[in-house]
């Protein structure tokens, strides 16, 4: 499976055979994954963890893989503790990165929480969010909060609940939920510090 990065058309030199498509190839993934979950490290690596292998039926995994856009190289890293997909992620404002929910090894939803550091290639489990979480999105907020909302799918409920996780006490708050169920949404912070959910499946539609 290709690893793509997308860049400005006048950013790509005129000499590549793609500068007309606004996207570069990168080095491919060393096996093909889905429903894992990433995020750009303080160190400026791209974090990968778990997700399903290809073929059916699905087969979650537990590998955790690192890309670095110097080299364009990947790297294996240590593993999460258990097989995982449709989980989320975020990086903290300290560069490690924040991996919520999921299924777990036994095939249901989890609320394991654990933050991985790439200085000491390790992960650390964290305070369990309030409920299992699964199809949920994730964004770290200005500031520095990790803002967890929805999540659902697999049959498990949607939901519309919103959770904060404060990295410095290592807590988790419920916030105001949103107004209607919402589930395989996707989620970003702004430069303002807020964060910005759109689509998904929203109220057992997709919108």
């Amino acid at each position: 499976m290709d690893a793509v990065a997308y860049a400005l058309a006048n950013a790509i030199p005129a000499t590549s055979t793609v500068a007309n498509s606004g996207s570069v190839y990168k080095t491919s993934l060393p096996s093909a994954v889905y429903n894992h979950a990433q995020s750009t490290l303080g160190d400026g690596t791209v974090l990968v963890t778990g997700g399903n292998l290809s073929g059916w039926p699905p087969a979650r995994t537990n590998v955790v893989r690192s890309y670095s856009p110097v080299t364009n190289s990947w790297t294996t890293k240590a593993s999460l503790s258990f097989n995982r997909a449709s989980h989320a992620q975020s990086t903290l404002v300290d560069g490690t990165a924040l991996v919520t929910g999921g299924y777990d090894a036994g095939g249901g939803p989890t609320s394991d929480v654990r933050s991985y550091s790439a200085v000491t290639n390790s992960w650390t489990a964290r305070t369990s969010s309030p409920s299992s979480l699964l199809d949920h999105a994730q964004s770290t907020l200005g500031d520095g909060t990790a803002l967890v909302t929805g999540g659902g799918g697999g049959g498990s409920p949607a939901s519309s609940v919103v959770y904060s996780y404060n990295p410095t006490t290592d807590t988790w708050t419920t916030k105001t939920s949103m107004p209607a169920t919402r589930y395989r949404h996707a989620q970003s912070t702004l430069a303002d510090g807020t964060a910005l959910v759109t689509g998904g499946y929203v109220g057992g539609a997709s919108s």
